[in-house]
């Protein structure tokens, strides 16, 4: 079966429906032959939910993104629906993925928002999402077809009354171009604000029971975030998409063996790829405080969205993390990977500088 869009390759953030009504979250753009990496974010409820999929309830089984909420979802699965679990060869370790043959419908958020924009009428949020996206492209110089719209908005099961405005840019350029667009905006314009002091108390006293952080660490990483705050009164959050081009490792290319745990201190030659998830550090000076020693780390790779663009390049940073071992055709190296399950969401980098 083939479901690769139009664009020509599956893209992180993409969303998939499974024949359950379940609807799950494209992680990454490297997958296997016959199934897509991915984590299950709703499901059709017993009671009544706050999103509907048409007329039927759905609850949002993660509640955030994070390594240890993906995991928690493995034990639903597990025990009903263990087909959408498997090792993975080239990760080694146990993953959610949903087999070609189990897709339903699979949603493309460049679409999505270009149906909007031919709509006749929108409701309150869909609006705003346009208006959002007008702005950001129109200060930038980003044409409105480098965008989407992704989460319920993209689902159609988003409410007016509380649903979020979560949108795509695609390519790096293009992405760069937003962020500082988005900057501008920020500075100049009421309509677009930061998170209020209110939300990040909130925000970080809910994230500090499963983040080694602390409610101040966590503050002070979460304002160094560009991509989230609110529009209108509405939040919203970009997300910085490579385009095909940019999408360059295929699946099985690399083995990446695990070798423990290690904390170490590091200098960050290239965040160039860092705007992306899962963002890439390259890594200069490394001093390994714990675990292995005796190799050389060049790279760190996070799955965590709370650090993907978080430091600049000549920055300092503190970070532990599952040491990785990446083997591919030509060479041998080590890599620090964040955001990893079996961490347990005690795995962290902190910049500082």
């Amino acid at each position: 079966m083939n479901v690769i869009p139009r664009r020509g390759y599956i893209s992180d953030r993409d969303f998939i429906r499974t024949k359950e009504g379940f609807f799950w979250v494209v992680i990454g753009y490297v997958h296997p032959p016959d199934r897509i990496i991915s984590y299950l974010k709703y499901i059709p409820s017993d009671t009544s939910g706050k999103w509907k999929d048409g007329t039927i309830p759905l609850e949002r089984v993660l509640p955030y993104y994070s390594a240890t909420t993906v995991g928690n979802t493995f034990k639903f699965l597990q025990q009903k629906y263990p087909e959408y679990l498997f090792f993975c060869p080239v990760n080694q370790i146990e993953m959610s993925a949903v087999p070609f043959n189990k897709i339903e419908t699979y949603y493309v958020p460049e679409e999505k928002f270009q149906s909007i924009l031919k709509k006749d009428s929108l409701d309150d949020l869909q609006e705003r999402a346009v208006n959002l996206i007008k702005q950001l492209s129109q200060r930038s110089e980003v044409p409105l077809t480098s965008f989407g719209i992704i989460g319920s908005i993209l689902l159609d099961i988003h409410n007016p009354a509380f649903s979020d405005i979560d949108v795509t840019v695609y390519g790096a350029r293009s992405s760069k171009k937003v962020k500082q667009a988005l900057l501008e905006l920020t500075k100049e314009q009421s309509q677009f604000l930061k998170m209020s002091n209110e939300f990040l108390n909130r925000w970080s006293n809910s994230r500090t029971q499963v983040l080694p952080l602390g409610t101040e660490g966590l503050k002070k990483i979460f304002r160094r975030h560009w991509n989230i705050g609110m529009y209108d009164g509405t939040r919203f959050s970009i997300h910085p998409i490579r385009s095909k081009e940019e999408v360059r490792e295929q699946y099985g290319e690399s083995i990446f063996e695990p070798q423990g745990f290690v904390k170490i201190k590091a200098r960050i030659a290239d965040n160039s790829e860092a705007i992306y998830l899962p963002s890439r550090y390259n890594l200069s000076d490394v001093e390994i405080i714990e675990g292995l020693k005796n190799i050389e780390i060049t790279e760190l790779v996070s799955y965590e969205g709370l650090y993907c663009d978080l430091v600049n390049k000549d920055e300092t940073i503190l970070a532990f993390g599952k040491l990785e071992k990446v083997i591919s055709r030509n060479k041998e190296t080590f890599r620090v990977l964040i955001g990893s399950i079996d961490a347990h969401s005690k795995d962290y980098m902190i910049p500082l500088t």
